[in-house]
């Protein structure tokens, strides 16, 4: 078995993750779309549906990738808590256990990421005003707020925890880093004592 077989389809998707939606400060250009809340609305859920499906994709990989590190065999479906469940049931008391637990922030990462494939997380309730900057006219955004409760209908939704969703994307991408960098350590650090795979 190869080194890190799924490595190069973690790290694209963590790159197209890092891609986050626009921050409120930053103007989007108003050629080559209308400046209409519509489309705007729609141009920012499409990056944010980006960092949720690449994100969320980039856990998926390591857990397929560390299924194949310990040699276990994937099931048909594999999230990232499938590598806990399946090294757990095959080699409970590993080390590398303690640093799959799901963490806080997964959980609303999760609904975020399924509600993003079929319902819009950003609706109308954004600020936005033109204004000329070296002479081209653009399109400034405000603040980007997300709904508490994606799964909720739309007109139920309130918007009180992550009121900038640039804030959160960071914030979460951060997350992602921090987790994957521990877990990708440990791994390195056996797979250098033994030499060899599986683990």
């Amino acid at each position: 078995m190869g080194s890190f077989r799924f490595f190069s389809c973690f790290f694209s998707n963590m790159v197209s993750g890092h891609n986050s939606p626009p921050r409120g400060d930053e103007p989007l250009p108003s050629s080559g779309f209308s400046t209409g809340p519509d489309t705007t609305v729609y141009r920012l859920n499409t990056y944010l549906d980006g960092f949720f499906y690449s994100g969320g994709s980039a856990l998926d990989i390591l857990a397929r990738e560390l299924l194949a590190y310990f040699d276990l065999v994937a099931p048909a479906n594999v999230y990232y808590r499938t590598a806990r469940d399946e090294i757990s049931k095959h080699k409970s008391g590993d080390p590398i256990l303690t640093l799959l637990n799901v963490p806080d922030w997964k959980r609303e990462f999760t609904e975020y990421r399924n509600a993003a494939t079929h319902e819009l997380l950003i609706l109308d309730q954004i600020s936005q005003k033109k204004c000329l900057e070296a002479g081209t006219l653009r399109l400034k955004v405000g603040s980007i707020p997300l709904p508490d409760d994606p799964r909720l209908d739309q007109d139920k939704r309130t918007y009180r925890k992550h009121k900038d969703v640039s804030k959160y994307s960071e914030k979460t991408f951060e997350n992602l880093l921090v987790l994957i960098s521990k877990i990708y350590g440990h791994l390195i650090k056996r797979i250098g004592a033994k030499g060899s795979l599986p683990l």
